[in-house]
C-alpha cells in the first residue's frame, strides 16, 4: 500500500485558497490528476478528514465520469488517511499505462 502523500505534491496555498488547508495533487500516467485537499470547507475537513476527487487532464476539474465504481460520479469525503491511501494505491494501478 502507497503511504498517503508519498509522491503527491502539495500545493502552496494563498488568498481565497487559504480556505483548503491542504491539498496534495498525484499525476496519474493517463494525464488524470488524483487531487486530495482538506480544509474548513471539504467534506469532513473540519473532523481532520479529506476529500479526493479525479480531475480531468485538460480542464482540471472534477471528472465525474471516471472512475464511477469508487467515487459515484462526485467527490469522495469523510476519508480518513488510510482509506486516502488506499483509493490513491488503487488509481495509481487502474491509470497506468499498459
Amino acid at each position: 500500500m502507497m503511504k498517503f502523500g508519498q509522491e503527491m505534491q502539495e500545493i502552496e496555498r494563498g488568498g481565497f485558497d487559504d480556505l483548503v488547508n491542504e491539498q496534495y495533487i498525484l499525476p496519474l500516467d493517463d494525464g488524470y490528476e488524483v487531487s486530495v485537499i482538506r480544509g474548513p470547507l471539504s467534506y469532513g475537513g473540519d473532523e481532520g478528514l479529506f476529500e479526493m476527487a479525479i480531475r480531468d487532464p485538460e480542464y482540471r476539474c472534477p471528472a465525474y465520469d471516471v472512475d464511477i465504481d469508487i467515487f459515484g460520479g462526485d467527490v469522495l469525503g469523510y476519508l480518513t488517511e488510510e482509506q486516502v491511501a488506499e483509493h490513491l494505491a488503487t488509481l495509481k494501478a487502474r491509470h497506468t499505462k499498459k
